[in-house]
């Protein structure tokens, strides 16, 4: 219907009826614009509605492929069950596994290659998926409705970004599922290498075509794995970085648990790395101290142990660094990769440094000689250290690949092929030390007085091109002595093989002197054999423990000293020397010999008079030697020493009383008085190990100013062979007849210098050599009726004794005693010296032997 409109003619000026017409026209058109204007918008609103539908569906397949994805994770998940179930089955299985092997390997090449694909799809960025893009319909005309599709794109908006997070995540997931299920497989591959047949595991291990195949995949795992770690590092760096301040403010809280301690740890350790050096030095001071004012010749071990531990403390103060590090990390940290590899990095390199200084600094006690003075004299311990770095840097170098490829592809092919190329390494390193070493090879070889047709050779061609040959086989033949020495130390060192050693030299030393006659040999006598003897002071102390204990107590510790020690030991074993040498350590000690007087008047005049000489200053300790003259074993013998413990009792609190005592006497005061409280401490003097009597009898010699030759020891075929192996030989007689010494006098170091000194004879020209060992014969002994033998006691457990005190101590008659005296002073078992009476030094051993084999007499 139309619509006409108009107004009054009246109120409007006249218009011609074209214009009119004219304008009517042009409404019309615009009418018709408009309609078409909304024709095209609802048209617009069809296809962004359609296209939007299209982009719906494609979300919906993405979302099914992701659900397809993880219903796969499951089943891959089942299937790698079934493959271990089928490795462990052709494990077990009477065949080889060749079959289930090659199967196996087949599934871990496809989950390598989708893991490659995944790590391809997550490194390649987000899904591309299609955006909804800019909105087409932001000019509609009024009255056009599109509510629907806005709705439709906001959802469609949100629904992709979650997709794409989704989809990311997903691959992330599945990355990680096909990484353990490649980890799983590799192992039930490997685990079937030994059920392998010989051909295969060969083929697969070795330089052969299947070989570099398994090395190739084995390789490409590697990569597999640093990509997949080196994506999952960044992913937390920028994770951290887009951490929401609140957020990182509590995550940094909650590491602080582990920084604060890792600071504080740090500190300590950079703080103790600049004091260090002024520490050990200020201890090795006081330890030296303390060693001088215990007049040691030789470094304590306490010394020793300090010096060992200040030369590895840089790296030994790194790998303490680190565990302490590592014991402040979560637990659930050491399980990462990254923290086990790291671990294993630091191990070995802080291992290797530390084992080389340990190496190091254990020759370091060696002397640094100065070799070859012709070409440089070189520095023996630097090359030494050199060396044992090169040594070290290679075994950590292969140690580490080893480790790292084990934790990482198992002990595959790539293992095997480092372990086997090992070989050419050593090699390497032999040839380069041989370089380093030559010149010092060199001038060991020139060393030999007689030199073989060999040595003679490798001199004549030490320069030119076979010179690097000669060297080479100087450097075995070295090796080979070098080793030969260290195994017969090592083995020396077993109990059971040194008695062995003593027994069969003991045969030796019999045929030797039943073979050899040498009638211008004659057994010394004079000064030089009392220089020798056990009752002569030795100018050089060799330290013991006993003298140690009670410095340590009575010097400079600060704790308080025990008010009475007893010093108990045989005789020959040392007392007097012990307490001879405190006198050296403790400044105004007073030693009394109650050997020479057991009156208590005459010790207590000796105590007065050397307090009169030093008044108001009391002295540290006061010892007592021979304690055993005040003891009598007989009802009342205990009078005089009870009187001097009284005596001790009343004195000063203040002084240390120190009481040496026989071993032989020891058992019976016991018995009657017991150790405690008598005593606060009670010290024995064991046996001197072989090394500290060797020591004994070289300081004796060289302050009795003899040099004695081990010559008449040798076989007769050594007189024409070379000189060094020639002085080898005279120190291993020399080694040999010291441990035969010691066995005899059961390390007993007054027997020890008697049995030396007896086998001493001296030449036509006033030389002394060394002859087979010179004891009583036991037998005569076995002889002896048992009073005989009760008065040896008697002598032994009041040695230096009177014959009233044995006939009292034995209750034997006597004409019994004075029968059994004059028989044992005629063959020379006692000694007497103005009426007293003691065992000789050449019968101590054989005497106590025979009481303790007829039970008479306690074990020393």
């Amino acid at each position: 219907m139309e619509v006409q409109i108009g107004v009054p003619s009246s109120t409007l000026p006249a218009v011609p009826t074209s214009a009119a017409a004219q304008v009517a026209n042009e409404q019309n058109l615009a009418l018709q614009a408009a309609a078409r204007a909304r024709l095209a918008a609802e048209q617009a609103v069809k296809t962004e509605a359609a296209r939007l539908m299209s982009l719906k569906r494609q979300y919906e397949l993405q979302e099914q492929e992701l659900t397809t994805m993880a219903s796969q994770t499951g089943v891959r998940r089942d299937a790698v069950l079934g493959w271990r179930a089928r490795a462990r089955e052709a494990a077990l299985a009477a065949g080889p596994a060749d079959s289930t092997y090659t199967a196996l390997r087949g599934a871990l090449r496809a989950a390598r290659q989708d893991l490659a694909s995944t790590l391809d799809m997550i490194a390649s960025g987000p899904v591309d998926l299609a955006e909804v893009g800019p909105d087409p319909l932001f000019d509609l005309p009024e009255g056009v409705d599109a509510r629907e599709v806005e709705a439709t794109r906001a959802a469609l908006t949100a629904r992709r970004v979650k997709l794409v997070a989704a989809t990311h995540a997903t691959h992330v997931a599945v990355a990680a599922d096909l990484l353990n299920e490649i980890s799983v497989l590799n192992d039930s591959r490997l685990a079937l290498l030994v059920h392998l047949s010989p051909a295969k595991r060969a083929a697969v291990t070795g330089f052969t075509a299947t070989g570099w195949d398994q090395a190739r995949a084995e390789a490409r795992q590697l990569i597999l794995l640093a990509r997949y770690h080196a994506y999952a590092a960044s992913d937390w760096v920028a994770t951290a970085l887009l951490t929401p301040a609140s957020t990182a403010l509590s995550a940094l809280a909650g590491s602080s648990r582990v920084l604060i301690p890792w600071a504080i740890l740090s500190t300590v350790f950079l703080w103790w790395r600049r004091q260090s050096t002024r520490v050990f030095a200020s201890w090795e001071e006081i330890l030296a101290l303390a060693d001088r004012r215990a007049l040691r010749p030789s470094p304590s071990c306490q010394l020793r142990a300090l010096r060992f531990i200040r030369s590895i403390r840089r790296p030994l103060g790194w790998l303490v660094l680190y565990f302490a590090l590592m014991s402040v990390l979560p637990s659930a940290l050491h399980d990462l990769l990254e923290v086990k590899l790291l671990s294993l990095i630091v191990l070995w390199a802080l291992g290797g440094a530390l084992v080389v200084a340990i190496i190091n600094a254990a020759f370091a006690d060696s002397s640094t000689r100065r070799l070859d003075p012709q070409q440089g004299r070189q520095d023996l311990s630097r090359i030494r250290l050199r060396s044992l770095s090169l040594i070290g840097g290679v075994i950590v170098a292969y140690g580490l690949i080893l480790s790292l490829t084990a934790e990482l592809v198992g002990q595959g092919t790539i293992y095997r092929w480092v372990g086997s190329t090992a070989w050419f390494a050593i090699v390497a390193v032999l040839l380069m030390l041989v370089r380093w070493w030559m010149s010092l090879l060199f001038a060991w070889a020139e060393t030999h007085n007689r030199k073989s047709a060999f040595h003679q050779w490798v001199l004549e061609h030490r320069i030119g091109p076979i010179g690097f040959l000669a060297a080479t086989l100087v450097a075995v033949e070295y090796a080979g002595i070098a080793t030969g020495r260290l195994a017969h130390r090592w083995f020396g060192s077993l109990a059971l093989v040194r008695r062995a050693a003593v027994f069969l030299f003991r045969r030796e030393m019999l045929r030797r002197q039943s073979e050899q006659h040498h009638e211008d040999r004659r057994w010394i006598d004079g000064p030089v054999f009392d220089a020798l003897g056990p009752d002569t002071p030795s100018s050089t102390w060799i330290a013991t423990d006993a003298e140690s204990q009670i410095a340590a107590w009575l010097v400079g510790t600060g704790a308080p000293a025990p008010r009475t020690i007893a010093l108990v030991g045989e005789r020959g074993a040392g007392k007097t020397s012990s307490l001879r040498q405190l006198t050296r350590a403790l400044a105004g000690a007073i030693v009394i010999d109650c050997g020479e007087s057991c009156a208590l008047d005459a010790i207590i005049a000796t105590i007065a008079a050397e307090a009169d000489s030093a008044p108001g200053n009391p002295p540290p300790a006061i010892l007592i030697d021979n304690v055993q003259a005040m003891i009598r074993p007989v009802m009342g013998g205990l009078r005089l020493f009870d009187e001097l413990m009284s005596l001790i009792r009343q004195c000063e609190s203040g002084v240390t009383w120190v009481l040496a005592i026989d071993s032989a006497i020891w058992p019976f005061l016991v018995a009657s008085r017991g150790s405690r409280p008598m005593f606060d401490q009670v010290i024995t003097l064991g046996r001197w190990p072989d090394t500290a009597i060797g020591a004994l009898l070289d300081a004796r010699c060289e302050q009795a100013g003899i040099d004695p030759s081990y010559e008449d020891l040798l076989e007769p075929s050594m007189a024409e062979t070379d000189e060094i192996y020639r002085l080898d030989a005279l120190a291993a007689k020399k080694a040999a007849y010291t441990l035969l010494v010691w066995d005899y006098a059961s390390g007993n170091p007054g027997v020890a210098l008697d049995v030396w000194r007896r086998s001493l004879a001296a030449g036509p020209s006033g030389h002394l050599f060394v002859r087979p060992m010179h004891t009583p014969k036991a037998a005569e002994l076995d002889l002896l009726v048992d009073e005989t033998l009760l008065v040896l006691r008697a002598v032994l457990q009041g040695a230096p004794t009177t014959a009233h005190d044995i006939q009292s101590a034995t209750r034997l008659s006597s004409r019994e005693v004075e029968n059994a005296l004059r028989f044992c002073t005629g063959h020379g078992i006692l000694d007497e010296h103005e009426g007293r009476i003691q065992a000789s030094w050449t019968w101590h051993r054989e005497i106590t032997r025979k009481l303790e084999r007829r039970h008479l007499m306690a074990s020393a």
